[in-house]
């Protein structure tokens, strides 16, 4: 199944990481904590690619600046 996010859709899950988790997670606790968020989201439930980790990644850290 293609996992497809818009940006905006991106951008307010890292959010939802950084408000849950915090906000200077490393890259490694931060796709922890984003497996878990996404084992609710529809389609997601196995968890996002790498491709996806990596966006929302940037998006978090971007936000972090």
């Amino acid at each position: 199944m293609s996992q497809t996010l818009t940006q905006e859709q991106e951008s307010f899950i890292a959010d939802v990481v950084a408000e849950q988790f915090g906000k200077t997670m490393g890259f490694a606790r931060f796709a922890d904590a984003l497996a878990m968020i996404c084992e609710d989201i529809a389609g997601f439930e196995a968890g996002p690619s790498i491709d996806v980790v990596q966006r929302i990644w940037a998006a978090y850290v971007w936000r972090q600046g």
